[in-house]
C-alpha cells in the first residue's frame, strides 16, 4: 500500500516493518504488544537472557532499577572517561601500527571498554597508580 509508509524487510522467512514516520515509530516504540525483544536480534546470536535480551515482562519488572543508570546526567557525567579512554585506545592503537602491519585490535577494546566499566560503575580513577594494580587484577581475572 502506497499510502502506509511502512517498508517490509525479510531476512529468509523473517518478516519485519519497518515504519517510515517519525509518528509511526513513536506508536509502535510505545505499544505494549511490541515491547519483546526481536528473535532475529537476540535469539540468533544466542542472547538468552541478562539486561539486553530478557523478556519484556523480567525487563519491565527490573528496568526501574536501571532507570538511574541511564539518565542524561549520568550519561553526561561520563564523557570526560569515555573522551579519555578513547584518547588512550587511539594512542596504544596508533603505537602498534607503526610496528607491523597486522595486530589483533580485540586486547585493546577489550582493556578499554572494561577501563570504562571500572570507571563508571566502580568509581575506580583508572589513572590512579593503586588502582592500576587493581585494574590489572581484574583485568588478568575476566580475560
Amino acid at each position: 500500500n502506497g499510502d502506509s509508509k511502512l517498508t517490509k524487510i525479510w531476512f529468509l522467512h523473517i518478516m519485519a516493518i519497518a515504519p517510515g514516520t517519525p509518528e509511526m515509530f513513536q506508536k509502535i516504540l510505545n505499544a505494549d504488544e511490541c515491547m519483546e525483544k526481536p528473535f532475529i536480534a537476540y535469539r540468533l546470536l544466542a542472547l538468552n537472557n541478562g539486561l539486553l535480551a530478557s523478556r519484556y515482562h523480567q525487563w519491565q519488572r527490573d528496568r526501574k532499577f536501571f532507570n538511574n543508570s541511564f539518565k542524561m546526567s549520568t550519561l553526561q557525567s561520563f564523557l570526560p572517561i569515555f573522551n579519555e579512554a578513547a584518547d588512550r585506545i587511539v594512542l596504544d592503537i596508533g603505537e602498534n601500527v607503526g610496528n607491523k602491519s597486522i595486530f589483533d585490535i580485540s586486547p585493546h577494546i577489550f582493556k578499554c571498554t572494561l577501563k570504562m566499566i571500572c570507571s563508571t560503575s566502580l568509581g575506580m580513577n583508572i589513572n590512579d597508580v593503586e588502582n592500576e594494580e587493581i585494574f590489572d587484577k581484574i583485568y588478568h581475572a575476566v580475560n
